[in-house]
């Protein structure tokens, strides 16, 4: 009667408890078995350290996981037996195993050490282990409860063999002992006591001799007890009067774990797992994916991952409850699913390859796609089982796009009968259908989109079809999107368009400066702002403008396979302005300028698979993602902000053969001698919400000022480090984009050599010093000798050389000069007395005239050039106007000369200076005798040490036509002439130019490049 009453008044306590009974709720899982590492299927317990690895208790040993590997600890290594029946981590960061026939085993991070009967454990079969805010252990074994304080055990009788332990709210250990709950106090006694604790209707729940099987303490404050009859959560378990809600059910309760507010159990010999939340209990069966004959343990990571152990099928993670995922063994003829579609009574039509299947009250039924058909032989020949599309008219009346045909619209009752249905032939098959509302007179308006061949718009009065040629973007249309008061054609090629107003408008790369004509999803805010979804990220329109959002801006992904206005959505903040948004790595929520991660992406649930196509159910928070790998259900109420950094943490650290000790390697920098070739840093980001997802950056900070490049790699090498100090730091990214807040860091030293040490150097600096000094005297001393001995010789042979010059030229002037100029003289002579001479006579006088003439000019030219009082500039440009002037008077040629004022202190190299004028007499004398020029214009110019000499003529221009094109072409030529002005400008490093048009005149400019001409005095 007390067991009525009692369990009656806690029915009315909590009635939603009872409320309802979900069945057939399928869950995603991934496996780890023995192929993933673990050294046995059979899983015993389960517990998570401080930096985030996951640990495995079984019966061949304890494993240890860090995302990517699995270390397996056993007897080999220190375990006083295999079979382990608790995990547990001290406050130091030890690492307890409460073994079966093996004692206890401390695991300090470098040795494992053992404690048995021999040491004081009250017996070698541990059951539960827990630690009081004091940092007293408490091992529970099955003779009793040991104590570990002040490296010794105390012993606690107890009268069952219950493993029930569990630490309470305020730091200390209760228990259950036979029909009572009990807590441990020391107080102010060495020697502990036991308080009962009054929990109503726990010695009903506890009539079971065996006693309950687990007691936990949970995140919400409330100690769950679980046992034969059911569940009991007590909260307030310390109040004199505390409250409790009870959970019967017909089976055992094994274990419970709590995760973001859901209640998660696990009952004996049956492979059901159950989730509490909100009162609705639910149950998730094995038919539904949940595999194991067996489940024995759960676990909540810090990431709310939700673990299960099984005996027989190892460790299980589930993906998570925002997801349902369909695949061949939930009723699917196939994985690859190419669409999916919930009509308005919320029967979900699947459509892939083999046809059509169907989701209704449940249940998943794939007897639909044989009876789709207009006659046998189409059976036949398969033109219904590629399925692409669906969309439902107002009626309520299925469309259906295959490969081949668009069937509709025809009523649910008709497609399951076998009645014929109305459909149409639709070349290059079906890519997309949407049905529009019309009115009276037009009725509906189906879209039809094709996989090459236009787009086709059915109406009750006619069919139009468009191609490219008529304003739509593409014959190729993967998608079919309202708008406001428009129809969007999306396609992967060649942008969006909109229709609007019986017209097409243009939506491109080329149109309005998209970065991506491969158009995945658009949703149209308002006529001037629209979201595209692309292959390069989100995109904004808004008013001409474009935006971009991507990585940088902290989208997640490369795909955009969803736009999904939040107002759409039974969400209670959804009058927000707020999107969701899909991509191929993370599901998003922009807003603004703002883009916060949520839930890891439906793809996440198979590493190979592909999106075909994302549905919403509008007015809804239902996702229908169809991938090459099943379908996916996502619900946009249960996702979770992605805000869980990942943990950093070093696993293995290597200099050549020598190894770091981890748990030391933070604590102190560590010294390496220089002889090391290569360290090996080996690190893991403990998150497990997708495992080969997991990034890492690093950088050594005294070298290196920017992270590295995110990369999958967990082992970094660094070969031949130069001495010095050096700190490694590595920080993990997780699937969801978080980085670790706290990165792992490393400090180290690389010793320098004996002869690299301060002392060393110090001792040798001394010791050269004197000797050093000494040296650089002595060289410095040499040096000035030698440099002083070289200056001398050469002022003599400068001196000398002046000299030579000097008397070169005054020899040509007196002697030279004065020979020819008695030539020249004699020759007139004899051409006034023979009066009487023949023609050849005088010609040949005439010529002796005119070359001893020419020759005492020469000789005047070479006197001036070896004269070394004329190495200036200036005098260069007084000698070129002098002789410029002689000659255009002589010839009575208009002439102007314009040269700048040089200082005289600029001089000039001798083969500068001369092949200088030797050109501009060449040019000047072409000019003169060639061109039959009227007037001839000189000018130079000198600018930031460069001198530039111009000749132009207005004659007729240089005879030789086709040798003045061979020049100008660069091609050999038979004016000597020119090719001796070309080549004294080569000679000296100048740029010599020549251009020459008939009747036009010619043009001779040679620019040269006076080197430190600003220095007066200083011989160029």
């Amino acid at each position: 009667m007390l067991r009525f009453f009692l369990r009656a008044g806690l029915s009315a306590l909590f009635p939603a408890i009872f409320v309802s009974l979900l069945l057939s709720q399928q869950l995603a899982f991934k496996q780890y078995n023995r192929a993933a590492g673990l050294p046995s299927d059979y899983i015993i317990c389960m517990m998570q350290d401080r930096h985030g690895f996951l640990w495995f208790g079984t019966d061949r040993g304890a494993s240890r996981y860090d995302g990517r590997t699995f270390k397996t600890f056993t007897v080999a290594d220190g375990l006083g037996s295999n079979f382990v029946r608790r995990i547990f981590e001290d406050r130091e960061g030890n690492i307890w195993f409460g073994l079966i026939e093996g004692g206890i085993a401390r695991f300090t991070g470098t040795r494992i050490q053992r404690y048995t009967t021999a040491d004081g454990l009250s017996s070698n079969n541990v059951l539960a282990i827990a630690q009081d805010h004091e940092g007293r252990l408490y091992f529970k074994t099955d003779r009793g409860i040991s104590i570990f304080t002040k490296n010794r055990f105390l012993q606690l009788p107890t009268k069952t063999a219950s493993n029930v332990m569990s630490d309470l709210p305020d730091g200390t250990i209760a228990f259950h002992d036979s029909l009572s709950l009990y807590r441990i106090v020391f107080e102010d006694r060495a020697f502990p006591r036991l308080q009962e604790l009054h929990v109503p209707s726990y010695r009903d729940f506890a009539v079971n001799p065996a006693g309950p099987q687990e007691m936990r303490l949970l995140r919400n404050g409330e100690v769950c007890v679980i046992g034969r009859y059911g569940a009991l959560f007590i909260s307030y378990i310390l109040h004199p009067q505390p409250s409790v809600r009870w959970l019967e059910r017909a089976r055992e309760f094994m274990d419970v774990a709590e995760r973001d507010g859901t209640v998660w159990l696990i009952m004996e010999n049956i492979p059901h797992l159950v989730s509490l939340r909100n009162g609705v209990m639910k149950y998730h069966k094995r038919r539904d994916a949940v595999p194991g004959e067996e489940l024995t343990t759960l676990l909540a990571d810090r990431e709310g991952n939700l673990w299960i152990g099984t005996l027989g099928n190892g460790a299980m993670r589930l993906l998570g409850e925002h997801m349902r995922v369909y695949t061949t063994a939930s009723g699917l003829p196939t994985q690859n699913i190419t669409t999916v579609f919930e009509d308005s009574r919320r029967r979900v039509w699947f459509g892939s390859s083999e046809g059509v299947s169907l989701l209704a009250n449940g249940q998943m039924s794939s007897n639909v796609r044989p009876l789709l058909r207009v006659n046998e032989a189409e059976i036949v020949n398969g033109e219904f089982r590629n399925v692409r599309s669906f969309a439902e008219d107002h009626h309520g009346r299925l469309v259906i796009g295959t490969f081949m045909r668009f069937i509709g619209p025809t009523t649910v009752s008709a497609l399951l009968s076998q009645q014929s249905l109305r459909s149409r032939p639709i070349p290059w098959g079906v890519s997309a259908i949407y049905v529009e509302p019309g009115d009276q007179m037009t009725g509906e308006t189906s879209w039809v989109a094709t996989y090459g061949n236009g787009t086709y718009r059915f109406r009750k009065s006619d069919s139009t079809k468009f191609y490219r040629k008529d304003g739509i973007v593409s014959d190729m249309i993967e998608a079919i999107v309202p708008g406001m008061e428009s129809v969007w054609f999306l396609s992967r090629n060649h942008g969006a368009s909109r229709w609007k107003n019986e017209t097409f408008e243009t939506y491109s790369t080329n149109s309005i400066g998209l970065t991506s004509d491969a158009i995945y999803s658009l949703y149209e805010e308002s006529s001037d702002r629209i979201w595209f979804g692309t292959d390069r990220g989100l995109l904004l329109y808004d008013r001409g403008q474009i935006r971009t959002f991507d990585g940088f801006a902290g989208l997640m992904g490369t795909y955009v396979y969803g736009i999904i206005p939040n107002r759409s959505t039974s969400l209670p903040d959804r009058d927000d302005g707020s999107l969701w948004v899909i991509t191929d790595k993370m599901v998003h929520r922009v807003k603004g300028e703002a883009i916060v991660r949520y839930g890891s992406s439906p793809l996440l649930h198979a590493d190979d698979a592909s999106v075909n196509r994302v549905y919403h159910v509008r007015g809804t928070t239902r996702i229908w993602v169809a991938t090459t790998k099943g379908a996916v259900l996502l619900d946009l109420s249960l996702l979770r902000r992605a805000n869980t950094p990942p943990p950093i943490t070093l696993t293995e650290i290597s200099a050549d053969t020598l190894q770091v000790s981890l748990p030391e390697a933070s604590a102190r920098k560590w010294e390496f001698p220089y002889t090391i070739n290569e360290l090996t840093i080996q690190f893991a980001g403990l998150s497990y919400s997708h495992e080969p997802s997991v990034r890492y950056q690093y950088r050594l900070e005294e070298r290196e000022e920017r992270w590295s490049l995110p990369t999958s790699e967990s082992t970094v090498r660094y070969r031949h480090l130069p001495p010095g100090t050096y700190t490694f730091v590595v920080r993990a990214i997780n699937p969801d984009g978080v980085a670790s807040t706290e990165p792992a860091r490393f400090s180290f030293v690389i010793l320098p050599p004996f002869y690299g040490t301060w002392w060393f150097r110090t001792l040798m600096a001394t010791s050269l010093v004197g000797a050093l000094g000494g040296a650089i005297r002595y060289v410095e001393v040499r040096k000035y000798r030698r440099a002083l001995a070289r200056l001398e010789r050469e002022k003599a042979v400068s001196e000398e050389r002046e000299r030579t010059r000097a008397r070169i030229a005054r020899d040509l002037h007196d002697d030279l000069s004065s020979t020819l100029g008695s030539i020249a003289l004699y020759s007139e002579s004899l051409k006034r007395s023979v009066r009487n001479a023949s023609k050849e006579t005088n010609r040949l006088l005439e010529r002796i005239s005119a070359l001893s003439v020419d020759a005492v000019d020469a000789i005047g030219d070479i006197v001036w050039s070896v004269a070394p009082q004329h190495d200036t500039l200036g005098s260069l440009i007084e000698r070129m106007k002098h002789v410029a002037a002689e000659l255009c008077t002589l010839n009575k040629i208009n002439y102007s000369i314009q040269f700048p004022a040089v200082e005289d202190e600029i001089h000039l190299r001798d083969q500068v200076r001369r092949n200088l004028y030797l050109i501009f007499k060449e040019a000047l004398t072409n000019s003169i005798r060639h061109s039959q020029a009227r007037e001839i214009r000189i000018h130079g110019r000198l600018d930031h040490g460069t001198f530039e000499l111009a000749l132009f003529d207005d004659g007729i221009g240089l005879r030789m036509t086709k040798r003045v094109k061979q020049f100008e072409k660069g091609r050999p030529s038979t004016g000597h002439g020119l090719q001796n002005m070309k080549a004294r400008a080569e000679e000296i490093g100048a740029e010599f130019e020549l251009r020459s048009r008939r009747r036009k005149g010619t043009a001779v400019r040679v620019q040269i490049r006076l080197q430190d001409s600003a220095q007066p005095g200083k011989e160029i």
